[in-house]
């Protein structure tokens, strides 16, 4: 509703009317859902944006998306399974696309720009996040399937259970999209027996253990 040009520009009075709200509104949701959506199941943008409704399969035992062979990045193609909450989403979004009309099995999913990057960054400076922070870490699309193999691995995921999820050949590019947080590591330090406590119980007994 903000006024983008004249003597009023940047104060939020622009009349509109209720259909135009509503488109608004629903491109709103479709812009979370991409979001939650690349997060919750680790798909890159592109093989979020080949999907159709024919390849979501809410109603099975275990609910999960299917990737085509020939969109995946590794030509092999996977069943994604899909987060309680997000299945709750894809609910009431397929419903409403079914009220719509447009829920047939050939149609998209989501309509993922090819220009996304630049709409998730417009979406970061509305929301007042720092597209790059002060250790000079970017946020992009792809940062999305970097947090999906870290939340996995930081709930105890094993890491061969994340690199599936991933869908990597090489355990060694899981690792590489694990990222360690400092309050993980500082946890596991502390982990280790107090030495320093009984100084003259450790001379006296000889702590160091050999290699």
């Amino acid at each position: 509703m903000t006024i983008r040009r004249g003597p009023k520009r940047g104060t939020a009075k622009n009349e509109i009317n209720n259909l135009t709200k509503q488109e608004a509104e629903r491109l709103g949701l479709e812009r979370k859902l991409i979001y939650a959506t690349l997060l919750y199941t680790g798909l890159r943008k592109n093989e979020l944006a080949s999907i159709t409704f024919g390849q979501v399969f809410l109603d099975d035992k275990i609910p999960h998306i299917y990737l085509k062979a020939v969109s995946a990045k590794s030509r092999k193609a996977a069943k994604l399974p899909i987060h309680p909450e997000l299945h709750k989403q894809l609910k009431d979004w397929l419903a409403l696309k079914t009220q719509e009309g447009k829920a047939l099995p050939k149609e998209k999913l989501f309509q993922v720009p090819a220009g996304f990057d630049k709409i998730l960054n417009r979406d970061l400076a509305f929301a007042g996040i720092e597209k790059r922070d002060a250790m000079d870490r970017v946020i992009d699309v792809h940062a999305l399937r970097h947090t999906h193999a870290t939340i996995l691995a930081e709930q105890g995921v094993p890491i061969t259970v994340v690199q599936q999820a991933m869908r990597h050949a090489d355990l060694r590019m899981t690792m590489r999209y694990t990222h360690t947080k400092l309050e993980s590591v500082s946890d596991g330090v502390s982990k280790f027996p107090d030495y320093l406590k009984k100084d003259d119980e450790d001379d006296q007994a000889g702590a160091v253990v050999p290699c």
